[in-house]
């Protein structure tokens, strides 16, 4: 992982300075992990080198000297260490569904009000909840929220909506975009990719990753 990042980093300045020149902006890179296992793998870019401690002491201040921040929320409680509402709910989210708990989830989610949860934002945790647990439905989630009547409203009218729409066509367009900006593209309009079949969704997209993989994963 630490060679990947160091990669993207360098792929990112590059464009910059192909797009820009100098100066070079900061990249400042994250890896989220959700698990099973804790992470294990080394955050400092030095230390995938294998130096003795006397060439250490010499080498080192001429080696790549990189670090990536680490979120791992094996260890992590987002109810109680994060602080901004909206990365606390979408982070719980991932955490939980690891886990395979997502009734535990919208438990949770019914401590917030309405009010705190953009209905946009909420739209996006049942697409992800859905595509995580095929076996979720409507009920599960609406017994769930049982406690919160006003967020229980909101939530289950998006939930019907994704549900008797068919949500993979929601997850295929997320997909596209997200890959196309991690190419550098302009990504498609929504409105452009709503009215393209899901067949030729998954084959814009298997198209997308083959690019992804052969520039980042080489």
């Amino acid at each position: 992982m630490p060679l990947r990042v160091i990669g993207y980093v360098v792929e990112i300045l590059i464009q910059h300075h192909r797009a820009h020149g100098f100066p070079l902006p900061p990249v400042l890179p994250l890896v989220l992990h959700q698990g099973p296992a804790e992470w294990n793998v080394a955050t400092a870019f030095e230390d995938l080198f294998e130096l003795s401690d006397d060439i250490a002491e010499v080498l080192l201040p001429f080696l790549p000297k990189f670090h990536y921040a680490l979120v791992d929320l094996t260890r992590f409680d987002p109810a109680s260490g994060e602080e901004d509402t909206r990365m606390q709910v979408i982070l719980q989210l991932m955490k939980l569904a690891r886990e395979k708990d997502l009734p535990r989830f919208f438990k949770w989610l019914a401590g917030y009000s309405a009010d705190e949860l953009p209905e946009s934002l909420l739209g996006k945790l049942l697409l992800y909840a859905l595509h995580t647990d095929s076996g979720l439905d409507a009920q599960a989630i609406y017994t769930s929220l049982s406690s919160n009547p006003e967020l229980e409203i909101t939530t289950m009218s998006g939930a019907e909506k994704l549900i008797a729409q068919g949500f993979s066509r929601g997850l295929w367009l997320g997909k596209i975009q997200l890959l196309q900006d991690f190419l550098g593209q302009v990504a498609s309009p929504r409105e452009e990719l709503e009215t393209v079949d899901i067949a030729a969704l998954e084959r814009r997209h298997s198209s997308l990753q083959r690019e992804y993989e052969a520039r980042f994963k080489r």
